[in-house]
């Protein structure tokens, strides 16, 4: 094999690895985004839930 091939495989054997981290990283981005939303969803539905629950007891109340 010559050096320049093996010099192009190498490189190009680097480029794949720099394009699956960036692939990487942008999932991981992503995928913490997505952790945030639901955080975020479940946070809205709890004060939904002790909404409820207070107008239910004011209900009872009156």
């Amino acid at each position: 094999m010559s050096n320049q091939k093996r010099s192009e495989d190498k490189s190009s054997q680097t480029s794949r690895n720099e394009n699956r981290r960036d692939e990487e990283r942008r999932e991981g981005g992503s995928a913490e985004n997505r952790r945030e939303e639901d955080r975020e969803r479940e946070s809205r539905r709890d004060e939904e839930q002790r909404r409820e629950r207070r107008d239910e007891e004011q209900r009872r109340q009156e």
